[in-house]
């Protein structure tokens, strides 16, 4: 009984830890993305449209490297990070379609 126990607790050990290191991976990229957003948000105001256009494209890179990194944690893709935000949301590609053209 102990050794599953223990057993137990080291495959929670073993799971935390690697969802501890995807969420510290993505956490800058989500980081950096916003700031890239709200760099974009600033150019389009100054109607710097192709600035806009690659600093959105910048962003959505790096959300869909967030989204791959935490595949397996979907806890932590829905806690808060800004992925379904932008990242392939029909909303986001029609703006950046608006902002190129």
């Amino acid at each position: 009984m102990i050794d599953k126990l223990e057993t137990a607790g080291l495959e929670a050990l073993k799971h935390l830890g690697f969802k501890h290191a995807a969420r510290e991976r993505a956490l800058p990229k989500s980081r950096t993305a916003i700031r890239y957003c709200a760099n974009c948000i600033r150019a389009t105001h100054r109607q710097e449209y192709e600035v806009a256009a690659a600093l959105l494209g910048q962003a959505a890179a790096l959300l869909a490297e967030m989204a791959e990194d935490l595949q397996g944690h979907q806890d932590i893709f829905y806690a808060g990070l800004p992925i379904s935000q932008l990242a392939g949301h029909p909303t986001s590609m029609a703006w950046e379609k608006q902002l190129v053209s």
